[in-house]
C-alpha cells in the first residue's frame, strides 16, 4: 500500500530519525496527497512538505537529535508532531 510505503520513504528521508504516523495521520497525508487526475503520484511531494520538511526544520533548530522519536498525529489545523522518546541502538 501506499501509505506503508511512504512511512519507509520517510524513514529514509530522515535518516537516523525514527518516526511513528498515526492513522489519523496517514489518512490526511493520503487524502492531500491523491489527486483524481494523478492518483498518488503527488504523495511524495505531500510527505516532503507536510512531514519532512517540518521535521528537518526542528532538527535544525535543536529541538529533535538523532535518534529520537517522532509522533505524527492529525489535528483539524493539520499534522502535529511530538517528541515521544529515543529510539533503541541497533
Amino acid at each position: 500500500m501506499q501509505c506503508r510505503e511512504a512511512q519507509e520513504a520517510l524513514g529514509a528521508l530522515i535518516d537516523g530519525e525514527a518516526s511513528a504516523i498515526d492513522e489519523a495521520a496517514r489518512e490526511h497525508v493520503a487524502r492531500v496527497g491523491y489527486d483524481p487526475d494523478f492518483g498518488a503520484r503527488p504523495l511524495k511531494r505531500v510527505l516532503q512538505r507536510e512531514i519532512a520538511d517540518p521535521i528537518a526544520r526542528e532538527l535544525l533548530q535543536g529541538n529533535y537529535r538523532d535518534g529520537d522519536v517522532i509522533q505524527v498525529d492529525a489535528s483539524p489545523d493539520g499534522l502535529v508532531f511530538q517528541h515521544v522518546g529515543v529510539s533503541a541502538p541497533m
